[in-house]
């Protein structure tokens, strides 16, 4: 790093991240199954999200049924969602 003055005197709330990388994207995704089911073929911003989808589904929180992806876990998926548990290289 640089600057590391600049980066790390910043305030979080201006952190950049690139809401497409996969681990970020994934989250959101499971965030957003959590409050609706999605439907096949949906997209999520520009994502076709047919793989992503059944790739949670192999991971246990996903349930497909009748063309929709419903939430099955137990678990509140935001309390997850941490920028800060992100590797670096992803994060900037």
């Amino acid at each position: 790093m640089r600057n590391p003055e600049f980066f790390l005197g910043a305030s979080p709330e201006h952190a950049r991240i690139a809401p497409d990388q996969l681990l970020i994207l994934l989250d959101h995704v499971r965030c957003a199954a959590f409050e609706l089911p999605f439907q096949d073929g949906e997209s999520f911003g520009a994502e076709d999200l047919g793989e992503l989808l059944a790739y949670l589904q192999q991971e246990g929180v996903l349930h497909r049924e009748g063309g929709r992806w419903h939430w099955t876990a137990d678990s509140y998926p935001a309390n997850a969602c941490r920028c800060a548990r992100l590797p670096r290289a992803t994060s900037w």
